[in-house]
C-alpha cells in the first residue's frame, strides 16, 4: 500500500514548471548532436525538479524486443544500451508491458523487482515507473527510484505522466530522428544481435551463406577474377571440367546412398535434378562450349549456372521456381570441386544458411547437405517447416530483421535456439564459450536419452503413457530410445510436404512400413493428410485462400480429393498389416465428416480385398479434437469412434483467434489461458468415461503446467516429440494423482491470466514453455 503523506505537496509546486520546460526543451532538441545528449539533458532535469535520487529512460527496441537504458541521471551505469530488459522483466518492464504506471514504496518487496547487476539497486527504496507511449504505440520507460521509502506521491504518478506523454511525441520516432541528425548512435548501428523464433533448442556455429535475397529470386555465383600471370589453355580447363563432373556426380550417387536411414521420405529426391542436370548433355555441353570459346572451366560453370537459376527464378509455377535452389547447388558444389579442395564435401558444411523464405524440401535438403544452421524471415513460414527442422536437428532461427539479408557471405554467426537469438560476427571469446557449450549438450542429450526410464509411473504408481509425435522416420528410432509407449501422432504429410508432390500408393505403403514395422506390438497411430492452412502442396496452388486457417484444409480437403485420399488409406492398411494401426482423421468438425472418412476406410478394405492385397483388416479409426465444434460434440464422437486425440496446439489457436507463428500477436498464445483450460474441462466431461480413450498430442502435453492440469483431470496417454520424452518422464514420475488432481481443480475455479500465473508461481510452475 502506498503511503502519501511524506511531504505531498513538496513537488507539486515545481511539476507545472517542469512540464513547461520540457515543452522547451523538445523544441531545442533539434540543436543537440544527438538523441543520447537530448535524454540526458531530460532525464537530469527531470531528477531536479522531483527531487529524486534517480531518473531514468529506457526506449523500446523493436528488433531485439527489448527496453534499453538510454539515459539516467544516479545510476552508476554506462548508457550505451548495454543494460537491456525484455517486457516484463522487472517493474520496469512490467510498465512497459501492462502499459500502466508502477509505483513501489520499497521496490525490493515488489515480486516484479529485478535489480540491474552492477548498480546495488537495493539502496533506492521507492521506485516509480511510467510509460512512454502513443496511441497504441509503445516508446519506453520514465523511472524514477529514491533512497527513503514511500517517498513518491499519487500527484508525482501523475506529473511523471504528463512528462511522458510530453516527452512521447519527440521520442515516437526517436530512431529516425537520430538518423535524420547526428546518425544513430553506435550501439543500434552495428548489426550484432537478432532475436527471433527458434523451434527447438540447439546450437549452430559457422559462416554465412545468403541463398538469395528479397530482390532477387535466387542468389548467383560470382565469377573468380583471373590472376595477374594466367594462361589459357583449353585442353587444361577442359581436363579440370571432366575431373569435377566426375567427381560431382560421384559425390551425388554416394550423399543419395547414404541419406536414405535419414531422410527415406525423400532420399531418392534431393539429388535426383543435381544428377539430371549432369547428365544432360545441354547443360554441361554448353559448358564445354564456353571453355572452347575461351572461358575457364570455373567460369563456364557458373556462367550457366547462373542463367538456369535466374530462368528458372522468374517461373510463376511454385514447383519450378524450387528447382532453381537445386541448380544453385549443384553450381556451389562443382566450382568447390574445381578448387581441388579435398578437405572440403562440396556441400554446406560450416555454413548457417540465410534465406527470405524456404520451402519445406529445402529444409530437408539443406539437412543432408550438412548446413549447419538456418536463419529464414517471418515466422517459419509454416509450423511445418520449423518441425521439420526439429526432427532434423537443424538449428533454425526465424526473425523479422530484414537486415539479415545484408550480412555479408562469410561473416562468423552463431544461433542460439536456447536464447532464441542470432550472433552476428561474435568475438573469439564468444565463440569459444559456444563451442564448449555445444560440446556439453551434445554429451548432456545423449546421457538424458541413454537414462530414460522405460517405464513411467507417478509417485502412487498411476501409469501415464507416454508416446511419440513423428514427422520423419528418423524419429522413430529416437522415440524407440526413449522407450516411446508407441506412436501417439504420425503426421503422415510430411512426405507429401518435403516432395512438393504426391507420393504414389506403392511409395506411401514403403514409408509407412518403415514407421510401423520398428514399433512391433506398440500401437502406431497414423493421421491421414493434413494439409491446407499454412501446409499448402505446390502442386496444388489453386487452393491458396484469403483466410486458410478457416477454409479448405484436413479433412475437408481429402474428402474434396477422393481419389488422394483413397490412395493414402489403401496405403495405410497395407503397411499396417499386422500391427497396432490406428487411423486418426484431422480436422473433424461434425459426426458427417467422420463418418465420411469412416465410409472410405471400408471401402479401401473392400478394394483390398478383391486385389488380393494383404492389409490390416481390423484399424481402430479415431478423430482430432482441434475445433471448438468437436469439443461440443465430443460425447457424440466418444461413442462412435475408437478412440480420441487432442491436439491443443490448433485448439488453443481457435479458441483463442490467435495464431502463434504471428509476431505481434504470438504472445497471447497461452496454453494456460482460462478459457483453454475450461474449454479442455468441457471436452473431458463430455467424454465421460470415454476419457480413458482420449490422448493429448499437442505441444501442451509437455508444458509442466498443463501436464499436470491434464494428468489432474484423467488423461493417462500424453504424445510428445521424441527428444522431450526423457525429460517428460521424469516430470510425470514426480506427480502425484491426488495433489495434481486439486491442482486442476483450483486452476478451473480461477478467471484471469494474472490469477492462474500468480497461482502457478506460488506453486513454482513454470508457465511461459508454450
Amino acid at each position: 500500500m502506498q503511503i502519501d503523506s511524506i511531504n505531498p505537496n513538496k513537488k507539486d509546486a515545481k511539476n507545472f514548471e517542469l512540464l513547461c520546460n520540457m515543452a522547451e526543451l523538445t523544441a531545442l532538441f533539434e540543436q543537440k548532436s544527438s538523441v543520447s545528449e537530448f535524454l540526458q539533458d531530460v532525464v537530469r532535469m527531470v531528477a531536479g525538479h522531483m527531487h529524486a535520487d534517480v531518473c531514468s529512460v529506457y526506449l523500446y527496441n523493436d528488433t531485439h524486443g527489448e527496453l534499453l537504458l538510454r539515459a539516467t541521471k544516479g545510476l552508476n551505469h554506462s548508457q550505451d544500451g548495454s543494460v537491456r530488459l525484455k517486457p516484463g522483466e522487472g517493474i520496469t518492464g512490467k510498465s512497459f508491458e501492462e502499459s500502466r504506471p508502477i509505483r513501489e514504496g520499497r521496490a525490493s518487496q515488489n515480486p516484479f523487482f529485478k535489480p540491474i547487476p552492477g548498480i546495488e539497486e537495493e539502496q533506492y527504496q521507492a521506485f516509480l515507473a511510467v510509460p512512454i507511449r502513443r496511441g497504441v504505440n509503445r516508446i519506453g520507460v520514465l523511472t524514477l527510484q529514491d533512497k527513503r521509502p514511500n517517498v513518491f506521491t499519487s500527484q508525482d504518478t501523475r506529473a511523471l505522466k504528463a512528462i511522458a506523454s510530453q516527452l512521447a511525441s519527440t521520442l515516437e520516432n526517436a530512431e529516425v530522428l537520430i538518423e535524420l541528425y547526428q546518425g544513430q548512435d553506435a550501439s543500434l548501428k552495428t548489426l550484432t544481435e537478432v532475436d527471433g523464433t527458434s523451434p527447438s533448442s540447439g546450437i549452430a556455429i559457422g559462416s554465412a551463406l545468403i541463398l538469395r535475397t528479397r530482390t532477387a529470386s535466387f542468389r548467383t555465383l560470382p565469377i573468380p577474377p583471373r590472376e595477374a600471370n594466367f594462361e589459357f589453355s583449353e585442353t587444361h580447363e577442359l581436363t579440370r571440367f571432366a575431373h569435377a563432373l566426375s567427381h560431382t556426380k560421384t559425390q551425388l550417387e554416394q550423399m543419395q546412398q547414404a541419406l536414405d536411414n535419414r531422410v527415406a521420405e525423400v532420399a531418392d529426391l534431393i539429388f535426383s535434378a543435381h544428377l539430371l542436370m549432369l547428365r544432360d548433355e545441354k547443360f554441361s555441353g554448353a559448358m564445354q562450349e564456353k571453355i572452347q570459346a575461351g572461358s575457364t572451366a570455373d567460369e563456364a560453370v557458373i556462367s550457366v549456372v547462373n542463367s538456369y537459376v535466374e530462368l528458372f527464378g522468374r517461373q510463376e509455377n511454385i514447383r519450378v521456381r524450387e528447382k532453381a535452389q537445386d541448380i544453385l547447388d549443384l553450381g556451389y558444389r562443382m566450382v568447390r570441386n574445381l578448387a581441388k579442395l579435398e578437405h572440403v564435401k562440396g556441400d554446406y558444411s560450416g555454413q548457417i544458411i540465410i534465406v527470405p523464405d524456404i520451402f519445406p524440401s529445402e529444409v530437408v535438403k539443406l539437412s543432408a547437405q550438412n548446413a549447419a544452421g538456418l536463419v529464414a524471415l517471418g515466422s517459419g513460414h509454416t509450423a511445418h517447416v520449423a518441425l521439420l527442422a526439429r526432427s532434423l536437428k537443424l538449428p533454425a532461427l526465424f526473425v523479422s530483421e530484414e537486415s539479415v539479408l545484408s550480412i555479408q557471405t562469410g561473416t562468423p554467426l552463431i544461433i542460439d535456439g536456447n536464447q532464441d537469438r542470432l550472433y552476428v560476427g561474435p568475438g573469439s571469446d564468444v565463440i569459444t564459450r559456444y563451442e564448449t557449450a555445444l560440446r556439453n549438450s551434445m554429451g548432456s542429450s545423449t546421457a538424458v536419452i541413454e537414462g530414460c526410464k522405460k517405464d513411467c509411473f507417478t509417485t502412487d504408481g498411476v501409469d501415464i503413457q507416454v508416446m511419440a509425435n513423428v514427422n520423419l522416420i528418423q524419429d522413430v528410432e529416437l522415440a524407440l530410445s526413449c522407450h516411446a509407449n508407441g506412436i501417439g501422432l504420425y503426421r503422415s504429410e510430411f512426405p507429401f510436404l518435403v516432395r512438393n508432390d504426391f507420393p504414389s500408393e506403392e511409395e506411401q505403403t514403403r514409408l509407412y512400413k518403415r514407421v510401423v514395422d520398428p514399433m512391433g506390438d506398440y500401437e502406431v497411430v497414423i493421421r491421414t493428410l493434413d494439409v491446407g492452412g499454412d501446409k499448402l502442396l505446390g502442386a496444388h496452388q489453386q487452393y491458396r485462400e484469403a483466410n486458410p486457417f478457416l477454409g479448405f484444409r484436413g479433412i475437408r480437403f481429402s474428402l474434396a480429393n477422393i481419389d488422394i485420399f483413397r490412395e493414402q488409406i489403401r496405403a495405410i492398411l497395407r503397411a499396417g498389416q499386422g500391427h497396432r494401426l490406428k487411423i486418426m482423421f484431422p480436422m473433424i468438425s461434425s459426426l458427417d465428416e467422420y463418418e465420411a472418412a469412416k465410409d472410405e476406410v471400408f471401402r479401401a478394405m473392400d478394394e483390398l480385398s478383391k486385389d488380393e492385397l494383404e492389409f490390416n483388416d481390423a484399424p481402430q479409426l479415431g478423430a482430432m479434437i482441434e475445433l471448438p465444434a468437436a469439443v461440443e460434440i465430443a460425447g457424440e464422437l466418444a461413442e462412435k469412434t475408437d478412440f480420441l486425440s487432442v491436439g491443443t496446439n490448433d485448439l488453443i489457436m481457435y479458441t483463442l483467434a490467435v495464431d502463434r507463428t504471428n509476431e505481434h500477436i504470438g504472445g497471447m498464445y497461452k496454453s494456460h489461458h482460462p478459457a483453454v483450460l475450461r474449454v479442455l474441462s468441457r471436452l473431458f466431461k463430455n467424454v465421460g468415461t470415454s476419457i480413458n480413450h482420449l490422448s493429448v498430442c499437442g505441444e501442451a502435453a509437455n508444458h509442466p503446467a498443463l501436464t499436470k492440469f491434464l494428468i489432474g483431470s484423467g488423461i493417462r496417454k500424453l504424445s510428445v516429440d521424441p527428444n522431450k520424452i526423457p525429460t517428460l518422464k521424469t516430470y510425470i514420475s514426480e506427480q502425484n494423482t491426488a495433489a495434481v488432481s486439486t491442482f486442476a481443480q483450483d486452476l478451473q475455479t480461477l478467471s484471469s491470466i494474472r490469477d492462474i500465473e500468480a497461482y502457478l508461481d506460488e506453486q513454482g510452475v513454470p508457465y511461459n514453455h508454450v
